[in-house]
């Protein structure tokens, strides 16, 4: 199925899509990080505004992997869209007894990280 969902490392997502994001995100922490009204950070304040709609993922560190497949399995078939519900729990139905805990691990960052229900599914369906 999508060769294994292209071996969970696409390279679109990890540059274009996922970019933006990481972008955004670290303008954001930047912003915090310099305006607590110090002078040091003269520039104008960045436009957040492209944060407005991003979803934000909790690392769950002590989860242990019997549950974060389970978690995977559970977020794989309640997608935003229908389309990715079924490619995605297809997807977990088949190769997720076989994934290894980095590949568990890269799975996750995937379809929760960014925002991308729609990149997802133009990446899978080709």
């Amino acid at each position: 199925m999508g060769t294994m969902l292209r071996q969970l490392a696409p390279s679109r997502y990890s540059l274009s899509s996922f970019g933006h994001s990481v972008r955004a995100t670290l303008l954001f922490c930047r912003h915090n990080l310099f305006s607590s009204g110090s002078g040091v950070m003269d520039e104008p304040d960045p436009d957040l505004t492209v944060l407005q709609h991003a979803r934000f993922h909790e690392l769950r560190r002590t989860e242990s992997i019997d549950n974060r497949k389970a978690r995977l399995i559970y977020q794989s078939r309640k997608r935003g869209n229908l389309e990715n519900g079924i490619l995605l729990s297809t997807f977990v139905d088949e190769y997720m007894d076989r994934l290894t805990p980095e590949q568990v691990g890269s799975y996750d960052a995937l379809i929760n990280l960014p925002d991308n229900d729609w990149d997802i599914y133009y990446w899978v369906t080709g």
